[in-house]
């Protein structure tokens, strides 16, 4: 293990992504289950289509910034977060489900949040 650079850290990185896809796979069997539930999430904040799930993007990946601030992990990050959005268009597009629905602002806020996490670990080192 110790010929894998940064293994500790990636580590960090999926089970980040393990607890965030868990939540909300739990969240989805929770509201499917309520036809007459109002998603808070849903609720609009700002400009275009920026609402409470464009919050939970931001703040999970300034977590991955902050937690994991190298370079090629934020890569893998943002990455991963693409793979993510595709697998949501493809869901939304195939099975006809609203629950998913792929936004380009979500790419936007994971960016955001990935610098804005990194940002936050160089300022604590110094």
């Amino acid at each position: 293990m110790s010929e894998f650079p940064h293994f500790r850290v990636y580590s960090k990185l999926l089970l980040i992504f393990i607890v965030s896809a868990s939540l909300i796979w739990g969240y989805k069997g929770y509201r499917s289950g309520r036809s007459d539930y109002k998603d808070p999430l849903e609720t609009k904040l700002a400009v275009g289509d920026i609402d409470g799930w464009s919050i939970t993007h931001f703040s999970q990946y300034a977590l991955i910034g902050y937690i994991c601030p190298y370079t090629g992990i934020i890569r893998t990050a943002f990455l991963v977060a693409v793979a993510w959005e595709s697998f949501e268009f493809y869901l939304e597009h195939t099975i006809n489900d609203s629950w998913w629905y792929a936004k380009v602002s979500d790419l936007a806020m994971n960016g955001i949040g990935l610098g804005a996490g990194y940002a936050l670990s160089k300022g604590k080192r110094r």
